[in-house]
């Protein structure tokens, strides 16, 4: 029997939860399933009161039935606290049957999804179990296939969930390269790319849309209905990345029992047509419309970010590490790094400022900082060693300071000047802070192990990443990593002429996701972000991984 939960993500909406909730209670096999509703935290204040409206509607549900209720002591947003909830069940779970506040289900729901979840658990070519189908002109088979994956009523397995990927650039990328637009497209009826696009520029916040291309580029394929099992109450202009105007998609939900027999995993060319055919009438327009506002927003915003200089300055490609270090003046280990960092920590310690970063002293803590939330959820509830890798002077322990007890190791893996000035410091200012310059170091199993803004200027970041998940911690954060979206590795200098008291260059080499992701297969990623203040150019990234073993 397969182990199955399911997950219920709402935020605000407590009149579309009930609908929600409602719908649910007449399935027979609530009462087997366990249920967790996961409420994102509020936004501002005027957020709380319906948020809490939610929680006391989830709570109220039926006590006799296996439901948990997760509160979000922030907002994460669609995007994150979606991926991160389903990660984390699946964690514990072999399944997951996956629903949002505005997706009304039938009786016959759960059957369905169990029915699908059970036929084709062992079938590698299918990624996802779906319930929603659109009111065809023709009656379709009661079962069928259909590339890439869907978010209106869903359900999959452990093992398709690590297709996931957060890096819609690199999506996007992928798709063009290989010739599909035009499919992925639905021959070319509805601009699913330009929703990639969107998602890449931070212009929406669907996690749906990189769901569906991560399973689209991997040949998988999703189960539909010929029923739809479920109608979406969200296309009131209440939900965040539908609104009234995807109102054509709306189909009444069909309250009879889908029974499915196994299917061959493959796709009919004639219902494939037949489903792009529907999206053709009135999408065009809005792609078209969405995609002229897109592109002179984008426009706009890189001529903001070129003008405020947030892309890094390179001069290159050179085909290797080896190259483009002995074109560079000075490297990475030079003093004059070294001596600006010190600076802004000992200036931290004197309380000259309260935040330092790479070598820069603050007068105002950082706003929304993810790497201070992401802290701020484990170490108050975990105890054991944290790893900087490449962490300076121990930076962001002295950011941190107030989250670390006696409990916790803070390591510094860094260079051996590095090391031997963070000796000096800590000796001085009584830091419980350890340096040393191998992993092997750590005198403790690490509990997290930190790589931030470093994987890009190591020689072999792979390798790197290999040595890190061979000492098994608990968790990896990998934060403002450099991410390039051509496969082709290249290595350049990065040029900094005005930031440290002489001309400096460095090599620099961004990585691509997908050997991120391999090198980290056995570790779950539950959360992405990008940060504010990294640059535009290359594309910077954050993740935070769990070990999934």
């Amino acid at each position: 029997m397969l182990k199955t939960a399911i997950a219920l993500f709402a935020w605000n909406r407590p009149s579309h939860l009930d609908q929600v909730l409602s719908a649910l209670s007449g399935n027979q096999e609530i009462s087997e399933l366990p249920l967790f509703v996961i409420l994102d935290g509020p936004r501002c204040a005027d957020d709380v009161p319906n948020i809490q409206r939610c929680h006391d509607a989830a709570i109220s549900f039926n006590h006799a039935r296996n439901t948990t209720v997760i509160q979000r002591r922030s907002n994460l947003g669609l995007f994150d606290s979606l991926t991160q909830g389903i990660s984390s069940i699946l964690l514990e779970y072999d399944s997951i049957v996956v629903l949002e506040d505005d997706i009304v289900v039938s009786p016959f729901f759960l059957s369905y999804m169990m029915q699908g979840l059970s036929l084709y658990r062992d079938s590698p070519s299918v990624a996802s179990i779906h319930a929603y189908t659109p009111p065809f002109s023709v009656s379709p088979p009661e079962s069928f296939f259909l590339p890439g994956a869907d978010c209106w009523g869903w359900a999959t397995w452990r093992h398709q969930w690590k297709l996931f990927r957060y890096h819609a650039e690199s999506l996007a990328f992928q798709i063009r390269r290989r010739k599909l637009a035009s499919k992925f497209n639905l021959n070319n009826n509805y601009d699913y790319l330009a929703m990639l696009d969107d998602r890449a520029a931070s212009r929406n916040n669907s996690w749906a849309i990189c769901w569906h291309a991560s399973c689209f580029l991997a040949g998988k394929l999703t189960l539909y209905p010929g029923r739809s099992l479920v109608s979406n109450i969200g296309l009131d202009g209440s939900g965040q990345n539908c609104t009234v105007k995807a109102g054509d998609l709306f189909t009444k939900t069909d309250h009879r029992r889908l029974s499915l027999t196994p299917l061959e995993p493959v796709v009919s060319p004639a219902l494939f047509d037949e489903y792009s055919r529907y999206f053709s009438s009135s999408s065009r327009y809005r792609s078209r419309l969405r995609k002229s506002r897109a592109t002179i927003k984008y426009w706009w915003r890189a001529l903001l970010a070129h003008c405020a200089k947030s892309k890094l300055t390179l001069i290159g490609p050179y085909k290797t590490y080896a190259d483009a270090k002995k074109k560079s003046g000075y490297g990475y280990n030079t003093k004059e790094i070294l001596e600006k960092v010190a600076t802004s920590t000992t200036d931290l310690l004197e309380g000259t400022g309260v935040y330092e970063r790479d070598g820069t002293l603050f007068q105002e803590l950082p706003h929304n900082l993810k790497i201070t939330r992401i802290l701020e959820e484990i170490l108050p509830f975990e105890t054991g060693t944290v790893v900087d890798y490449g962490g300076g002077l121990g930076g962001l322990y002295l950011n941190h300071r107030r989250l670390f007890n006696s409990n916790h190791h803070f390591l510094v893996v860094e260079q051996p000047m590095f090391v031997q000035q963070g000796h000096n410091i800590a000796t001085k200012y009584s830091l419980p802070i350890h340096y040393a310059t191998t992993l092997s170091d750590a005198p403790y199993q690490p509990l997290l192990i930190i790589l931030s803004a470093v994987l890009q200027y190591l020689p072999d970041p792979i390798a790197t990443l290999e040595s890190v998940v061979s000492a098994k911690p608990k968790y990896i954060i990998l934060d403002r990593v450099a991410l390039r979206a051509r496969s082709q590795q290249s290595w350049w200098l990065q040029i900094e002429k005005d930031y440290y008291s002489k001309y400096i260059s460095y090599p620099i080499s961004p990585l691509l996701e997908e050997d991120i992701f391999s090198a980290l297969r056995n570790y779950q990623a539950l959360q992405s972000w990008t940060n504010d203040f990294d640059p535009l150019y290359p594309h910077h990234r954050g993740y935070l991984f769990l070990n999934s073993q």
